[in-house]
C-alpha cells in the first residue's frame, strides 16, 4: 500500500499542502510556507481556479522522485519533502522587498516554518516565517458565509515594502479536466479596477471574443465588466484592506514569452516600482503592492470569487468596512462546531486536540449545497472526489460526533448518484473467465464528483464491490442512530436504494462455495475475491438482512439476502484460519473481519484470538520505525479496540499507540495527516513526513473512531450488524 500511494504522487505530482480550509463552497490549500496552493470553487470536486502545479512522472510504468529531500537548498524544505515544480513562483503568496532591495517571497528557501490554529478548536491558521532577517506571520482563514479569504501579514524587521502576487485562473472544468494538472482552458484575463482599487480575474461563460481589448476604455468598474459580459462566468477579486501604491497585470513568467506582452510579474517585483499594467488577456500573474510607512507592518489581503464581477466586489467592499467582524464571526462559527463534538474528556489533550482536528477537517470537506464528502481537497493527487468506501466511516464518525443532518445530506447524494443502468462492459473480467457484460445496477461508481460524474477512477472499472457493500452498511447503521420517526422517514426515503443495493450484492456471492465471485475491490485493477471484499459484503448484507422486516421490505427478497449472509458468514469462519487467505487478505480484510463484519460474535473464539494477534503485531511494526514508512495505523487501532473491547489484552498497547499516532505523526502545527507517512532523517532523528493529499481525512477521521472505541466503546453499540438470522423478529 505504501508502494501504491507514493507511485500517485509520481503519476500526479506530490502534494504541497500543510492544512485545507474551507465553507462548504470555497476550498483552500496552504503549504506549509503560507502559499495558496489550491483554490476550489464551487463546490470540493470543481475546478481548481488557482494555477499551480507540482512535478508529475505521468505514469506507473517508472516511479521518480518528486519531492526534495538532500538536495533540498533549506533543512525546511527537507524537513517538509517540498515538491519539485515545473514553474517555481505559480499560486498566490505575499512577500517582502527589504530596506536594502533584496526581494523575499514566502516560497523562497530562506525561512523556518512553523504554524498552529488560533483558536485551537478553529480554523484561523497562522503561519509564521522566520530567520531571514524579516519574520512574517500570515493569518489565514475562510468566512462561513461568504467565499471570501483573508489573508492577514504582519511583517518584523526592515521592510520597505509588501508585495501580493496571485496566478488565478478561473474557469469551468468539463468532467474529464478535474485531473488535468495544468488545463489549457482555465484563465483568460485579468484586469485592474483603478477606482476599486482591486484585481479581478474573470473567465465569462460565453466566447471570449476580446471585449474588454476593445472597449478597455469603457469598462472602469466592477458593474462595466459584467455589462461587457452579461452571461457571468467566474470572476476572482483580491485586494488590499487599505490602499496600494503600485500593481501590474501580465504574462504568467510560466507561458511562452510573447513579444508585446507586458512584463510577467513575478520577476517585475524586482524592479523599483511595478509597471502598472491594468489588463492581460492569457495566462496571467497579478501584483499588488503598498509601500510601508514607518512603523506599519500588517497588510490584510483580501480575495473573494462570485459568478459575476460585482458580486464579487460586492464581498471586498464589504470585508474592508468590517474587518475585525468577519474574524470573530469564523471564530465563533467554527467554536460552535468544535464544542459540539462528543468526545470523551478522558481521552487526554493530545488525543482530543487531533481528534477535534480530524473532524473539522471531516466537516469542512462536505459539499454544502450536493452532500457529497471528498477524500481530500488535494489537486495533486487527485483525491477530491467521494470514495463510498471512505463515505461509510466519515458517516460513522459523524453520527457519533453529532452530527446525523450532515450524514442525510450525504445519504441523499448517494441516493441520487446510485446506478440505475442494466447494461455495462468490463473486458477485465474475462481474466476471471467471466462475461465482459454485467449488471451496473444497484451499485455505486468508484469514486464520484459533486454532480455523481465518475471522479479519478479508470474507466474500466465501474464499481468497487466493497463501495456497495460498505453503503448498504451505511444506511443501516445510521437508521439505527436515529430517533424513531426520523428513523421511519429516512427507511421510507432510502429503502428502494438499500433494496438496490442489496440485490446488486447478492449477485456476487457464490451460495455453495460461501464467498464472493471475483469483482472489483479496492484498487484492485483486476477482478479478485480477498478477505476484504467478502468481509464487507458480509458486513452489507447482514446490515440489509436485518433491516429487511424493519423497514418493510418483502420476505422473499430480504430472505435471498440474509441466506446470501449466512453463507458468506459461515464460508469466512471455515477459512479465517487458512494462511494463505490471510495473506491475500486484501488492503482491509483483516480489519474488517473483527469489525464491522459478523464474523465473530465472540471475540474469545480462537480464530478471533488470532486475527486479533496479527492486528496487533502490525501495529507494533508500524510503531517501530524500522520500515520506510506505513499506512492506516489509525484503523488498526480502532478495529482492534472493538474486537478487545472485554478481554482488554490490548489496551496498553493500544493506548500507546494512539499516543504515538497523535503524537509523532500529524503535520507539525496543524495536526494534519497524509495517507502516508514517510520516515525521515532530521539531525540523525527518525520524524514523520506527511506524504499524499494533506489533509487526507480518513486518517484523521480513524483517530477519532480510535480515541471512542478506546475510551467511549459503547458509542459503537449497534453499529455492527447482527449475524444474519432467518428467523429475526420485527422489531426495531
Amino acid at each position: 500500500m505504501l508502494a501504491t500511494d507514493m507511485a500517485s504522487e509520481s503519476v500526479m505530482g506530490a502534494s504541497n499542502y500543510a492544512t485545507a480550509l474551507g465553507n462548504g463552497r470555497l476550498f483552500v490549500e496552504v503549504s506549509p510556507w503560507a502559499e495558496l496552493t489550491v483554490f476550489r470553487w464551487p463546490n470540493p470536486t470543481y475546478s481548481d481556479q488557482l494555477r499551480y502545479f507540482t512535478l508529475a512522472n505521468g505514469t506507473s510504468l517508472k516511479v521518480k522522485p518528486v519531492r526534495r529531500g538532500n538536495d533540498a537548498p533549506s533543512k525546511d524544505w527537507s524537513r517538509y519533502g517540498r515538491p519539485v515544480e515545473p514553474c517555481p513562483g505559480l499560486g498566490s503568496s505575499g512577500g517582502v522587498i527589504t530596506t536594502n532591495g533584496k526581494t523575499l517571497w514566502s516560497h523562497d528557501p530562506v525561512w523556518k516554518s512553523s504554524r498552529r490554529f488560533e483558536p485551537e478548536d478553529g480554523t484561523v491558521l497562522l503561519t509564521k516565517l522566520e530567520d531571514s532577517g524579516i519574520n512574517m506571520l500570515v493569518e489565514d482563514f475562510i468566512h462561513p458565509k461568504y467565499d471570501l479569504m483573508v489573508r492577514k501579514f504582519t511583517l518584523d524587521g526592515p521592510a520597505e515594502k509588501f508585495v501580493y502576487h496571485s496566478t488565478f485562473a478561473p474557469f469551468m472544468a468539463e468532467p474529464g479536466e478535474y485531473m488535468n494538472n495544468d488545463p489549457k482552458r482555465a484563465g483568460f484575463a485579468a484586469l485592474y479596477l483603478k477606482e476599486d482599487d482591486l484585481i479581478i480575474h474573470f473567465k465569462p461563460h460565453e466566447s471570449s471574443d476580446l471585449r474588454v481589448k476593445k472597449n478597455r476604455e469603457v469598462i472602469l468598474t466592477a458593474a462595466d465588466l459584467d455589462n461587457a459580459f452579461p452571461g457571468g462566468g467566474v470572476f476572482i477579486a483580491w485586494g488590499f484592506g487599505t490602499a496600494s501604491d503600485e500593481h501590474h497585470v501580465g504574462s504568467d513568467h510560466c507561458e511562452k514569452y510573447k513579444k508585446d506582452a507586458p512584463q510577467y510579474v513575478y520577476e517585475a517585483a524586482r524592479d523599483d516600482a511595478l509597471n502598472m499594467n491594468d489588463y492581460y488577456e492569457g495566462k496571467v500573474d497579478a501584483k499588488l503592492a503598498k509601500r510601508l510607512e514607518r512603523n506599519e507592518n500588517q497588510v490584510t489581503v483580501y480575495i473573494a470569487i462570485a459568478t459575476s464581477a460585482a458580486e464579487a466586489m460586492g464581498i471586498i467592499e464589504r470585508a474592508r468596512k468590517a474587518e475585525s467582524e468577519l474574524k470573530s464571526e469564523t471564530v465563533n462559527h467554527w467554536l460552535g462546531i468544535s464544542e459540539k463534538i462528543r468526545i470523551p474528556d478522558e481521552a487526554g489533550e493530545n488525543n482530543l486536540r487531533v481528534a477535534k482536528r480530524s473532524l473539522l477537517n471531516l466537516i469542512q470537506g462536505q459539499d454544502k449545497k450536493g452532500g457529497c464528502i471528498v477524500a481530500s481537497i488535494s489537486r495533486q493527487p487527485a483525491y477530491n472526489f467521494d470514495w463510498p468506501r471512505d463515505g461509510a466511516f466519515f458517516d460513522l464518525a459523524l453520527d457519533m460526533a453529532g452530527f446525523p443532518e450532515l450524514v442525510d445530506l450525504h445519504h441523499e447524494f448517494y441516493r441520487r448518484t446510485q446506478f440505475d443502468k442494466s447494461f455495462g462492459f468490463a473486458p477485465a473480467r474475462m481474466v476471471n473467465f467471466q462475461a465482459p457484460v454485467f449488471k451496473p445496477s444497484g451499485h455505486w461508481p468508484s469514486n464520484m464528483a459533486a454532480d455523481g460524474s465518475v471522479g479519478s477512477v479508470p474507466k474500466f472499472i465501474h464499481f468497487e464491490i466493497d463501495e456497495t457493500a460498505l453503503t448498504a452498511w451505511n444506511m443501516w447503521r445510521h437508521w439505527k442512530c436515529l430517533p424513531d420517526e426520523q428513523a421511519r422517514e429516512y427507511s421510507a426515503r432510502m429503502k428502494s436504494t438499500l433494496e438496490a443495493g442489496a440485490d446488486a450484492l447478492v449477485d456476487y456471492v457464490d451460495i455453495k462455495k460461501g464467498w464472493t465471485k471475483p469483482a472489483f475491490e479496492d484498487d484492485s485493477f483486476l477482478p479478485g475475491a480477498t478477505l476484504h471484499g467478502v468481509t464487507s459484503v458480509l458486513a452489507g448484507l447482514a446490515s440489509a438482512c436485518d433491516a429487511g422486516p424493519r423497514w418493510s421490505i418483502d420476505q422473499g427478497r430480504y430472505g435471498k439476502w440474509c441466506e446470501a449472509a449466512e453463507n458468506l458468514c459461515a464460508g469466512v469462519r471455515a477459512r479465517i484460519g487458512d494462511p494463505e487467505v490471510l495473506k491475500k487478505s486484501g488492503w482491509r480484510g483483516i480489519a474488517w473481519a473483527l469489525w464491522p463484519a459478523p464474523v465473530f460474535e465472540n471475540y474469545n473464539e480462537p480464530e478471533a484470538a488470532a486475527v486479533k494477534r496479527i492486528l496487533a503485531v502490525k501495529i507494533k511494526e508500524k510503531m517501530s520505525k524500522n520500515t520506510a514508512g506505513f499506512v492506516y495505523l489509525g484503523e488498526d487501532i480502532f478495529t482492534l479496540a472493538l474486537a478487545d473491547r472485554e478481554q482488554g489484552e490490548y489496551r496498553e498497547l493500544l493506548i500507546d499507540a494512539l499516543k504515538f499516532f497523535t503524537g509523532e505523526i500529524p503535520f507539525p502545527g496543524t495536526d494534519c495527516y497524509g495517507e502516508v507517512t514517510v520516515w525521515v532523517d532530521v539531525n540523525g532523528e527518525k520524524v514523520s513526513q506527511q506524504r499524499t493529499s494533506i489533509p487526507h481525512i480518513w486518517n484523521g477521521v480513524t483517530v477519532y473512531l480510535a480515541v471512542m472505541a478506546i475510551y467511549n466503546p459503547e458509542a459503537f453499540d449497534r453499529m455492527k450488524p447482527p449475524a444474519p438470522n432467518l428467523a429475526l423478529g420485527a422489531g426495531r
